[in-house]
């Protein structure tokens, strides 16, 4: 996430932490978008959100088992986290 990279080498890394990732089916609307971005309770989104995901990853340490970060949309699409 936010690394670019020249013949000079890779630069540019993201300086912080990400806190949730995630990934729909479908391209967001303005209204699915900030319904995406003020709730952090999955289960709180709305239908259609619910629906569409994919992949949802919260990075609490409750949700992180070894190298992998659970599925949150339950479809069991959890992910594996590499440093």
């Amino acid at each position: 996430v936010g690394a670019s990279y020249s013949s000079s080498g890779t630069s540019n890394y993201l300086k912080g932490s990400v806190a949730n990732v995630r990934i729909y089916k479908k391209t967001l609307n303005g209204t699915e978008i900030n319904a995406d971005m003020n709730e952090n309770d999955y289960s709180a989104l709305p239908t259609e959100l619910k629906e569409a995901a994919v992949g949802i990853y919260d990075f609490a340490p409750s949700n992180i088992v070894g190298t992998s970060v659970i599925d949150q949309s339950g479809k069991n699409h959890n992910g594996t986290l590499n440093n």
